[in-house]
């Protein structure tokens, strides 16, 4: 499935959430969403920074 991305800076955009285990329950450390930039217009790896 394909999906329109609003900003045209954006090649990619990707929802994830890092987990820990803590005793027997799994814990919730960081939840978000995280972009890859078109070639030019900022980092070329995943990250929580916004493209230019």
């Amino acid at each position: 499935m394909d999906f329109i991305l609003a900003d045209d800076s954006v090649r990619a955009e990707k929802y994830r959430i890092e987990m820990q285990l803590v005793g027997d329950r799994w814990k919730i450390v960081w939840a978000g969403t995280q972009v890859k930039c078109q070639l030019g217009r900022g980092q070329s790896g995943w990250s929580k920074q916004p493209c230019s």
